[in-house]
């Protein structure tokens, strides 16, 4: 069995807070005044913290409560993160942490480093010379819409409500909207398939994000090979061409590889695997199996669907909900092998289901 390494617990940093925001993973190690300088109007402490092959790019947060619960603050901070890991690609390659990670001290940060070595060296291997790019198709949605009350089928329906009785109108205007909102989606779905299948032609990967409104065709990350951006330039100066201005492209990069390899890192406070251990009536976390069956067995013991009638209650519920937090931060625990679960993670491209499906 891996010798589990635990981290200790979190502690003041030189400035007074708690813990360390992880921005990125840098590939090298680079000139440290060349990282902190490109990020010389950070809201924090840039520091950089190595170990073996790879870097940590890490700042002191100014407050204490890095996440703000205003969801204006929420978006700028995000923003100021996004574009910390921007200055920083201009340096070196890079991976980006996920935002509002938190490491408890620089220990843990090392230990991050070491346990996520593989996976660092994986993800900047097959994304060495490319770059990612946003690519936003839009409409003029007024436009399209006074041309769908065109369409033969909507514009029959529009005459037939007319002449309805006034008592009819509310399930033909039902029929009348459904019918609109079929054929919008229709024509989302077959120009974006145009799009998707030019774009893909000149990336290697791609992620198809959802649509949030109805101004928008195609939301696309775009993984291309650097020296490929001129053609990837081309291809949507064509497009454009193609549509007559009829279409808006917003293209935004280069970017770091958000959408395709993403850091993910959890610090597991030992006082928490601790507690675990306590609910599920273990000494220690030694494996797997044992976890698991530990979990099943105190579950059959607390589960609302097994336990009698006359001792299940709201107790009995909280009881589960708590087990089962306990079996998840056990699990995460031994399967990292110590505190410190590290993944790399990409976007799930699910949305391209939906475009390649709908326009057949």
């Amino acid at each position: 069995m891996r010798a589990q390494k635990v981290i200790p617990a979190a502690e003041e940093n030189i400035s007074g807070n708690v813990g360390l925001y992880v921005c990125a993973i840098v590939a090298e190690r680079v000139s440290c005044s060349a990282l902190i300088q490109c990020a010389n109007d950070a809201p924090g402490e840039i520091q950089l913290i190595g170990h073996g092959d790879f870097t940590a790019v890490v700042m002191v947060p100014e407050k204490d409560q890095l996440v703000s619960p205003d969801r204006k603050e929420l978006m700028q901070q995000l923003l100021v993160h996004q574009q910390l890991i921007e200055k920083f690609m201009e340096i070196a390659p890079v991976l980006p942490v996920k935002f509002a990670t938190l490491a408890p001290n620089r220990e843990s940060v090392e230990l991050g480093l070491e346990v996520g070595s593989e996976k660092f060296s994986a993800a900047f291997n097959s994304l060495s010379g490319k770059v990612q790019f946003e690519v936003i198709v839009t409409w003029d949605v007024a436009e399209v819409f006074a041309e769908i009350a065109k369409e033969p089928a909507v514009a029959k329906l529009k005459v037939d409500l007319a002449a309805m009785p006034e008592s009819y109108g509310s399930v033909s205007l039902e029929q009348l909207g459904k019918l609109v909102k079929e054929t919008l989606e229709l024509r989302r779905a077959e120009t974006g398939k145009v799009l998707l299948d030019a774009l893909v032609q000149v990336g290697v990967d791609n992620v198809v994000n959802s649509i949030l409104d109805d101004s928008i065709i195609l939301n696309l990350a775009l993984l291309v090979e650097a020296k490929r951006a001129d053609a990837f330039d081309r291809c949507l100066d064509e497009l454009d061409s193609t549509y007559h201005g009829a279409l808006t492209f917003r293209c935004v990069g280069p970017l770091p590889p958000h959408s395709f390899a993403t850091v993910e890192i959890t610090y597991l406070e030992p006082a928490k695997v601790t507690e675990a251990c306590d609910i599920l009536e273990l000494d220690v976390a030694r494996s797997t199996e044992e976890v698991r069956s530990a979990y099943h067995r105190l579950a059959r013991k607390s589960h609302p669907d097994i336990v009698p009638d006359v001792a299940v209650g709201e107790t009995a519920s909280v009881s589960m909900a708590v087990l089962t937090d306990a079996y998840k931060t056990l699990l995460s625990f031994v399967g990292a092998g110590g505190s410190v679960v590290v993944s790399v993670q990409r976007q799930e491209a699910s949305y391209a289901a939906d475009i390649i499906s709908s326009a057949g």
